[in-house]
């Protein structure tokens, strides 16, 4: 099978950027977590299923796959944009997961052995080192990281192709509470109707109290059915289309009419986000993003400068084909945003009364701006 000409080119700038640190051999290992299995689907299309798995990239232009059983062998077989697929002997798996891969590695004759990223266990990095005649391995994270925060045409598609997901689906949950259904039951019904349009992964969060705030999804499972009248309800949904990108959204629901500052602090989020994301554009400096959002909020008396400018605390970060990916959108980051930059913008108010306000929009950098990914209306839902 032909490979994929998306991740042919993506391996091909790897491998570039290898052999401009002359690295004869890159490790990636990912688990199957949504913040975590990412690297191997976007360098492969390989979806991690359960266990911890490695891809191994040669400089001489091998790309050779190591699973956990021959489920995996089989559908890296038939979908995966790799070479080799070898399952890790079963009794390595658990006390020595490294050492098939530094078998191969040792017989490539690699001077240079690198790895990338934090999705691996220390047992598998403690058993690839320690069966490596070479020691120590060359930390490669900061390359790929950088590779990974540049969306391609694909992933621009993608990405939009997610957002629009995650819009239908909430529109399609607002419309189960509307009728009577209890959150869980509205989480059921809507994520049939995600997996019916195509979703792959589905990562929902939710809460209802007197005053809004976050909360998990396994808190509404164990309160049950309760009376929804009067109270305030988030529902953060991050699901994956088709081809593996996600979206975010985080919406804000009052049954019956909100507090006033409630709406007052929902509208100050609005407008950091809106100014955040006109700082958004090729060359100019991903602090800058959260500085312009900080100031609306310190303006309108929500923040206070000091304590912004003492703390940088994040108020988004980038995503992909994991839920959370970098960089982090925070006042002390130099990075320069490059066009294909993915920006999810999320900062936070924190009311007297524990109350927390919310909001959360996409964008992708275009040209000389940006491209709001999500057509959300900006408002509290009102049931």
């Amino acid at each position: 099978m032909a490979m994929p000409k998306e991740f042919s080119e993506r391996q091909r700038i790897l491998r570039t950027q290898m052999a401009n640190a002359s690295v004869d051999a890159l490790v990636i290992a990912a688990a199957a977590r949504t913040d975590s299995r990412g690297s191997l689907r976007y360098l492969t299309d390989y979806y991690v299923p359960t266990f911890e798995e490695y891809l191994l990239l040669t400089a001489s232009g091998e790309t050779v796959l190591f699973v956990h059983d021959q489920c995996g062998v089989s559908y890296a077989q038939k979908y995966a944009a790799i070479d080799k697929v070898y399952t890790i002997p079963s009794d390595e798996y658990d006390a020595e997961p490294g050492k098939c891969v530094a078998k191969y590695i040792r017989s490539l004759g690699a001077e240079k052995t690198a790895i990338a990223g934090n999705n691996y266990s220390a047992k598998f990095y403690s058993s690839l080192c320690g069966n490596l005649a070479a020691g120590s391995l060359y930390d490669f994270s900061a390359e790929f990281e950088r590779m990974r925060a540049v969306k391609d045409g694909v992933e621009s598609q993608l990405a939009a192709s997610a957002a629009r997901l995650n819009d239908e689906v909430l529109s399609y949950y607002i419309e189960c509470l509307a009728r009577g259904d209890s959150i869980c039951g509205a989480v059921a019904c809507a994520s049939g109707f995600a997996y019916k349009s195509g979703a792959e992964d589905l990562y929902w969060m939710a809460s209802l109290g007197t005053v809004p705030q976050t909360m998990f999804l396994s808190e509404m499972w164990r309160c049950g059915q309760q009376d929804k009248t009067g109270r305030y309800h988030y529902i953060i949904l991050e699901h994956s289309a088709a081809g593996g990108h996600f979206g975010e959204v985080t919406q804000l629901i009052s049954f019956g009419k909100p507090k006033p500052e409630y709406v007052s602090a929902f509208h100050a989020v609005r407008d950091a986000i809106q100014a955040a994301s006109e700082k958004i554009k090729p060359g100019a400096v991903i602090g800058d993003i959260a500085k312009a959002s900080e100031d609306v909020l310190i303006k309108a008396g929500y923040l206070d400068r000091d304590q912004a400018e003492a703390a940088a605390a994040s108020i988004g970060h980038s995503q992909g084909y994991d839920i959370y990916e970098l960089p982090r959108i925070t006042r002390d980051n130099s990075t320069v945003i490059k066009e294909g930059m993915r920006f999810n913008i999320h900062p936070a108010v924190r009311l007297e009364d524990g109350a927390v306000i919310t909001y959360c929009d996409c964008y992708i950098t275009e040209n000389s701006s940006c491209r709001r990914l999500s057509s959300l209306n900006y408002e509290i839902a009102v049931i």
